[in-house]
């Protein structure tokens, strides 16, 4: 085990990473290098990755499970023949979530918007048999805050990244956001399935952006989001139940309080 993948662990323990945790990992990749950066001033983008895989695997150990956001933004709201494939479509976000789209044994749901992708052994039961949805009953969110020992683990993303936003809008019912008809292809190996998605999307009459310091401030009070330094950037993880009752719970009080 070399020094990279031991300073990981010290950090994400001291974080409460504990063994069969499931984790939500987000990743930054560009802060994560910089932080990880070698004395030759050069970048091994995949030893990085494999580094904070290893580490994180190394605690939860093989009853804990892993996913990762793995965005595609395939459909679109006319119709079209814009192919999402399960198996081989790259994500639009970023160097780590392709990496990890290689990994042996992984399982991505169908989203053709936001998919996520898992490994470990609980990721069938979370991610299959996937409702044409991509928040509210049944979708990734609902299922995956039902898992005891679910945390989310932000990885240089800044103190207000709350990847389950959109989630718990729905559950608020915002007004700005209503379900919207993605249209779209779903390719399953060799088998295509034109679809209809439903995705909470904002309502354009409104034209108005989120933005999440503001509940983030009022959560950060609360000191319910750990954090240790990595070098240049930051860690960040917490109890997703927690965090997130108390995020819908603010939204509910002030469906106003994201829009700016």
């Amino acid at each position: 085990m070399n020094s990279a993948i031991k300073k990981l662990i010290t950090l994400l323990l001291k974080l409460g990473l504990k063994k069969n945790d499931n984790i939500y990992l987000s990743i930054n990749f560009f802060s994560l290098a910089l932080s990880l950066i070698n004395k030759k001033n050069s970048i091994n983008k995949n030893s990085i990755n494999k580094n904070f895989i290893t580490a994180l695997r190394n605690i939860i150990g093989e009853k804990g499970n892993i996913f990762v956001p793995t965005y595609t933004f395939t459909f679109k709201s006319y119709k079209n023949n814009f192919i999402y494939d399960i198996n081989k479509t790259r994500s639009k976000i970023g160097e780590f979530p392709n990496f990890f789209l290689k990994l042996k044994n992984i399982k991505r749901s169908k989203d053709p918007i936001v998919s996520i992708t898992g490994i470990g052994p609980k990721v069938g039961k979370i991610l299959g048999k996937y409702p044409s949805r991509s928040y509210g009953p049944g979708t990734f969110w609902e299922r995956f805050n039902k898992l005891k020992n679910s945390k989310i683990l932000n990885v240089a993303l800044g103190p207000y990244w709350f990847p389950f936003v959109h989630q718990a809008e729905f559950e608020a019912k915002v007004k700005y956001r209503k379900n919207t008809v993605f249209y779209g292809i779903i390719k399953n190996k060799k088998k295509l399935k034109h679809t209809k998605w439903i995705y909470f999307a904002r309502n354009l009459d409104e034209n108005k952006d989120i933005d999440t310091e503001q509940i983030g401030r009022i959560i950060n009070k609360k000191k319910i989001i750990l954090k240790q330094n990595l070098g240049r950037t930051v860690i960040y993880m917490y109890d997703l139940k927690t965090v997130f009752n108390e995020f819908v719970k603010i939204l509910k009080e002030n469906n106003k309080i994201l829009p700016s």
